[in-house]
Formats: structure tokens, sequence, C-alpha cells
């Protein structure tokens, strides 16, 4: 077998493999982020708390959220990354948009956190953002 025949055949098992199981870097990632949160976390108790402060809030631009004050963050919050304590926002309730708790990590390689409101708040994965439901209202997402 010729080296150009090689290299053909190695591609194009490279190929099959991937169409057959790899997905792209950001969902195993969330996948990932999830369980985490999951095996640290009661949904209940972190949809009180987030819940709690969208009731205490002023409604926000969309574009500008509020930034929740670092001693504001639990620790059931705190104890998901022992590396990092996430950026916690609130947005929403103007122009159409629902309000919620962002909590988030990441830096120049990607982001990723919890989207938080009531249950009635829905969110669909876009071109930049990927989200997966934890239960009513609650949300594990990732994007730049």
């Amino acid at each position: 077998m010729t080296a150009h025949r090689v290299k053909v055949v190695l591609g194009l098992g490279l190929i099959s493999i991937c169409i057959g199981g790899c997905e792209p870097g950001y969902i195993k990632r969330t996948e990932e982020f999830a369980d985490r949160v999951k095996s640290i976390v009661n949904p209940d108790e972190l949809q009180a708390w987030a819940t709690n402060l969208l009731a205490a809030s002023p409604n926000a631009d969309p574009r500008t959220p509020i930034t929740v004050k670092e001693a504001d963050i639990p620790p059931f919050i705190r104890a998901i990354s022992t590396n990092q304590i996430p950026d916690v926002e609130i947005s929403g309730g103007r122009d159409g948009f629902e309000k919620s708790v962002t909590v988030w990590y990441g830096s120049g390689f990607g982001h990723w956190g919890l989207e938080i409101g009531f249950p009635t708040l829905v969110l669909t994965n876009s071109e930049t953002h990927y989200f997966v439901e934890w239960k009513p209202g609650i949300y594990f997402w990732s994007g730049p």
C-alpha cells in the first residue's frame, strides 16, 4: 500500500470514529460541570436562593447586569469550585427578558456556569450558548 493510500485510509477511519462518537468539547465540559454541581448542590436550595435575590432586586437592563457582592454568594455556590469564586449577576426584567441569576466561571478559553430563575425561565441553545436544563428554571450552560 502506498503512503498516500495509508493516509487516506487512516483519515477515513478517523472521520468515521468522529461521526460515530465525537462530540464538541463544550458539551463534555458542560456535562462534567453539571455532574459536579449535582453532587454538591441541592437544586431546590439553589433556586430558592436565586429567586429570593430576584424578588429583592430591581429590574436590570439585560445589557448591564447587576453584580452580586462576593459576600452574598452562599457557601454551597462557593463549594462548586475550590479554584475560583464565580461571578454572579442578576439580569433581565426589562425589554422582554425574564429575570435570572447567572453564576459563571471561565477564562479566555470559554465560560460555563448556571442560569437560575423562576420555574417559568426557558432557555434555548443559540450559536454562542449551549444550555442543559437541570429542572424547570435551572440550566447549566457554556459559551464564549
